[in-house]
């Protein structure tokens, strides 16, 4: 238990003062958006490599077994934190009356992010799983601690217009982890020392890097009313996100009912295919929020709309290309990146691309949601799309086996895109005024 705290406290002690003002000590100006775009773009498709890099090399160094326990570890640790998270990283970003400071922010995280570990320890301890998996699950549940952490910072960075600091941010937690990690499992071929490699690393990001570019006066007193509105603004995102992991996640929930975690490794290798075209759509989400938030807020409508038709027309281009390659060369990347038993499932590839052309559409119309603070509809909207992935999933999976969960995954994605969009809508006409 020790790991988890020091990694807060390397946070908190950004918010150790007898102030609460904050100061930012950046001397140069802000970044253009051009600029801004650029930065997250590079440092999140190259920290999504980064990330395919842990998949490939627990395929090359380690075995299937690896793969499963590393990607249930995930599947189990993510809900929680994105519940906990409650999305603060969006509302910061966006934050524009400036009333409730960064530290009120970091005390929150803190205090949920730790609750999440406790509830994934009492959870795991629970299952009937054996040592070795549920010790890989707590390593993870770390992991996910510390990037919890640098998640906050990031959207104070991105408040800022300073993309450029959370994509140098990624670079080195990607490129070092990655590095790092391989280097830990050929030599010693054990998963829990690499993870405990994983850890010190991204730990010293953000003791080393992160934390240099902020200072931030403030006190340790737990400001309860402040917290209560970020809670109660944020607990919808969180359940939204939470239902959202779960959600992309529910299809190994049951594959590992019908089949056994060699086959969930299979399955999520192949679903973190699409993880570059995720934080390459993400990362143009984030750096256009505070314009989404502005274009609401003086309820220029045609303008929101016309901006919102192109970022979806890139997003349909994106999975359109996704889906070609996969048809052309998907066998030759799958043998390629992994090995060759994984090679065998092009089928499954190609199932994954087109639920997430479907996602890629889906999710600026959630950053404009999130932005326009329309968030009490979103938990019911995923809540609908989480019924639909238990549904599907069971449904295809007992009968197609691994390609089953692809077609829940078309399934589930093709609710989302649909929902959201009426969602967008319904929100369009009854706030705002049209005008430009």
């Amino acid at each position: 238990m020790f790991i988890q705290f020091v990694c807060y406290l390397q946070v908190m002690e950004l918010v150790d003062s007898k102030e609460r003002l904050v100061t930012y000590m950046f001397k140069t100006k802000t970044l253009s958006l051009k600029q801004n775009i650029s930065w997250i773009l590079i440092g999140n498709v190259l920290f999504s490599i980064c990330q395919w890099g842990i998949l490939s090399s627990l395929s090359k160094l380690g075995n299937d077994q690896m793969i499963g326990q590393f990607t249930l570890a995930v599947a189990i640790t993510g809900p929680a934190f994105m519940l906990s998270s409650l999305q603060l990283r969006s509302l910061l970003a966006t934050e524009t009356t400036n009333q409730i400071h960064i530290d009120i922010y970091l005390k929150l995280r803190g205090l949920t992010s730790i609750l999440s570990l406790v509830v994934i320890i009492s959870i795991v301890s629970l299952l009937e799983l054996d040592m070795s998996t549920k010790l890989v699950i707590l390593l993870v549940a770390i992991l996910k601690l510390i990037e919890s952490g640098s998640d906050l910072l990031y959207g104070f960075f991105q408040q800022q217009e300073r993309l450029d600091i959370v994509a140098k941010s990624l670079l080195l937690r990607g490129i070092i982890s990655f590095l790092l990690f391989s280097i830990s499992l050929y030599f010693f071929n054990n998963l829990y020392i690499a993870l405990f490699v994983y850890i010190l690393t991204w730990l010293m990001v953000l003791h080393c890097y992160e934390r240099k570019h902020v200072h931030l006066p403030v006190n340790w007193k737990i400001e309860k009313r402040s917290m209560l509105v970020l809670v109660k603004l944020g607990f919808p995102l969180g359940v939204v996100l939470c239902i959202i992991s779960i959600n992309s996640n529910v299809q190994k929930y049951i594959l590992s009912y019908f089949l056994d975690v060699t086959h969930v490794g299979y399955f999520s290798a192949i679903a973190y295919l699409t993880i570059i075209g995720n934080i390459f759509i993400n990362g143009i989400g984030q750096a256009f929020s505070p314009r989404f938030a502005q274009l609401i807020s003086t309820q220029k409508v045609n303008e929101l709309k016309k901006l919102l038709y192109k970022l979806n027309m890139l997003a349909l281009l994106l999975g359109t290309i996704g889906i070609i390659l996969s048809l052309l060369v998907g066998e030759d990347i799958l043998v390629l990146i992994y090995n060759e038993q994984i090679g065998q499932y092009t089928n499954l590839l190609v199932l994954v691309i087109i639920s997430a052309a479907f996602n890629f559409m889906s999710t600026f119309s959630g950053y404009a949601l999130t932005a326009g603070r329309f968030v009490n509809a979103q938990p019911i909207l995923h809540f609908i799309v989480f019924l639909a992935g238990i549904l599907s999933s069971y449904v295809f999976i007992s009968k197609f086996g691994l390609n089953g969960a692809g077609y829940s995954m078309v399934a589930t994605s093709a609710v989302q895109w649909i929902g959201s969009t009426l969602l967008l809508q319904k929100f369009l006409k009854s706030n705002i005024s049209v005008g430009e």
